[in-house]
């Protein structure tokens, strides 16, 4: 008994803490926070309702603890959709929700039918003959949550997807942990944990974004680039001219824009790089260790390569919208040996060596 009051008291207190500190965070925007605390909400609610079912058992009437359990029960899988919902707005979620209303009806209606659980003549949980609908409900859910959130985690370029993966290794152990030995009640404490690692996870990722345009921000850069120890190439990203932009369509339309070029970088180098936004209208890309060339002359041929069909893409929006901008590009290997601060002086040289060569030709263009 007082293992379980513990572990109940312990579980409690983590979300309560979590709640003060998601309400005090600059890091949430408003629907962010709400499905943060509604999951939490839920956390201490259905604690709670298993808590005092297993202890008021024998005290209280069958009746009253199958009402405490059918609430759990009908609850739990909405703690995976309010972690998604606070991560993305997916439309579909609306679709699930005869889902989870039908499941609500089975379980309250299992207080009388018996068919998910029961309680014996000595107030003991018992598992039903269909207890196994509620197990594929809460598992739907789960999968939904961490298919979702490996969506949201590619998104942001796979950052920290190691964490994702060991938490969903941890959260699920411990749920089949308490399935084989339903007498180890370690389910709820074990979800506080991962509901904790996945608030700490989201904001981490948040940390490392640029709010505008969802790529990794100028301090993910900074730190990255002071770690590179493998031979890769250092991409930098300028827009032509992005004052007359915002000087001629205002700053909401230049947003639109770089929203535009910074997908555009993103569909293109993505695969192959990691791409941040390092400025306001300047952002970088550095190829990723699993990039590999016997020379030199390879990794310039593969950006050439790739700054060609950059290139050819914001041609293709601007035969849409004549307010896009060119976009300069310089590049510049780096192989270990020189100094990464001078390669990054290169490849700013040669970027701005190409700003001034449009900017000549177009001189002339109006001469002419």
């Amino acid at each position: 008994m007082y293992y379980h009051t513990a572990l109940m008291f312990i579980t409690i207190m983590t979300m309560l803490m979590m709640i003060l500190h998601i309400n005090k965070s600059f890091v949430l925007k408003n629907h962010t926070r709400k499905g943060f605390t509604t999951s939490i909400c839920i956390v201490i609610i259905t604690t709670l309702c298993e808590f005092f079912s297993l202890r008021m058992g024998g005290i209280l009437p069958n009746v009253f603890l199958g009402l405490l359990t059918a609430i759990q029960y009908s609850i739990t899988p909405l703690l995976a959709m309010t972690w998604v919902r606070s991560i993305s707005s997916i439309s579909y979620l609306r679709y699930l929700i005869p889902f989870f209303i039908i499941n609500a009806i089975i379980n309250f209606s299992s207080i009388f039918t018996e068919i998910i659980f029961y309680y014996d003549d000595v107030g003991t949980f018992c598992r039903g003959e269909y207890y196994w609908i509620y197990v594929l409900v809460y598992t739907i859910s789960i999968i939904i949550l961490f298919g979702e959130t490996y969506r949201f985690s590619t998104k942001f370029q796979n950052r920290n997807t190691q964490v994702l993966l060991m938490m969903s290794f941890f959260l699920v152990i411990c749920i089949f942990a308490n399935l084989v030995l339903p007498n180890v009640h370690i389910r709820w404490i074990s979800v506080a944990i991962t509901c904790a690692m996945f608030y700490i996870y989201y904001t981490d990722i948040m940390l490392q974004t640029d709010s505008l345009t969802s790529l990794l921000n100028r301090t993910s850069y900074e730190k990255k680039v002071l770690e590179i120890n493998y031979t890769t190439t250092i991409i930098l990203f300028d827009v032509d001219d992005f004052k007359k932009v915002n000087d001629t369509y205002g700053h909401v339309h230049g947003d639109v824009v770089l929203k535009t070029i910074s997908n555009s970088i993103r569909e293109i180098y993505g695969r192959y790089a990691l791409c941040y936004r390092i400025g306001g209208d300047e952002f970088a890309a550095i190829l990723k260790e699993n990039v590999h060339g016997s020379s030199e002359q390879y990794f310039d041929a593969f950006v050439e390569h790739l700054n060609r069909k950059f290139e050819d893409l914001i041609k293709l929006h601007q035969s849409k919208d004549t307010s896009i901008p060119d976009v300069s590009v310089g590049f510049k290997v780096f192989d270990g040996n020189t100094d990464i601060k001078e390669i990054i002086n290169n490849a700013d040289y040669m970027m701005y060596e190409l700003k001034n060569l449009r900017k000549q030709q177009k001189k002339n263009v109006f001469r002419n």
